[in-house]
């Protein structure tokens, strides 16, 4: 983990998110958040104004699904 993501984690959570998880190479630069229903833009706004950036996903059968746009 980092300072920076810590910081991101914390802004994630205080605005709702159930949970977090970092995950990568160990440069923490990555987090996969758990966001219940009707948070997302919350939180996501949280994260963004924390200097973290959002990649939309969703579970599906097959594992994790990354939605580009």
């Amino acid at each position: 983990s980092s300072p920076e993501l810590e910081s991101i984690l914390s802004a994630a959570c205080g605005a709702g998110a159930y949970s977090a998880k970092a995950c990568g190479a160990g440069g923490g630069g990555c987090m996969i958040v758990a966001v219940p229903g009707g948070k997302r833009q919350a939180i996501g706004n949280a994260i963004e104004e924390a200097g973290g950036s959002v990649l939309d996903y969703h579970l599906v059968d097959d594992g994790l699904e990354l939605l580009f746009e």
